[in-house]
């Protein structure tokens, strides 16, 4: 099962085409109502990022911005509180180089894995799968998800990794 966090324009789409490449799919949104067309196709909506990470190996972020990339991981029902030992944690929101850093040191302190991955193109690529990422951080996650049967696989046709560190996917 893979854990897909934040359902706006681009995230709904990325989580639909999870789903379209046979993938079981758990979401969850900040906005209540957003997961209705992903549970109808077969999605387990979550009540907290953390639920989602704890019951899945594999989450993608998706969120707003780097305040809301934060308040994911580090609030109050947030990913930090259900992340398990070698869970792989993939944010494709677009953060600066301190929140990816930030995000990437908690969650190797709860030896979590973790891969900032930034896509390319809107949401009619999402739409089609085809959305371009640019990653940095954890290599075996990058592998993991780009791999057969990968996520990043599902989701987009060009994957590219840019170095060992998140910082360098925000460059």
């Amino acid at each position: 099962r893979i854990g897909f966090l934040g359902l706006g324009i681009m995230g709904k789409r990325m989580a639909a085409a999870l789903q379209k490449g046979g993938h079981e799919v758990m979401v969850w949104n900040r906005s209540p109502g957003k997961a209705a067309e992903l549970v109808a196709a077969g999605a387990v909506e979550a009540s907290t990022p953390a639920e989602v990470v704890s019951k899945c190996s594999v989450t993608y972020a998706m969120l707003a911005d780097p305040k809301a990339s934060r308040a994911t991981v580090f609030g109050s029902g947030g990913v930090l509180e259900g992340i398990k030992p070698g869970h792989a944690f993939i944010d494709n929101s677009t953060v600066d180089e301190e929140t990816g850093e930030a995000i990437g040191v908690a969650l190797q302190e709860r030896q979590a894995r973790f891969l900032c991955a930034p896509v390319s193109g809107g949401w009619r690529d999402a739409a089609k799968g085809e959305l371009l990422f640019i990653a940095g951080g954890d290599q075996s996650v990058f592998d993991q998800a780009t791999g057969e049967g990968g996520g990043m696989r599902a989701m987009g046709h060009k994957h590219w990794f840019v170095g060992d560190s998140p910082k360098d996917a925000a460059r």
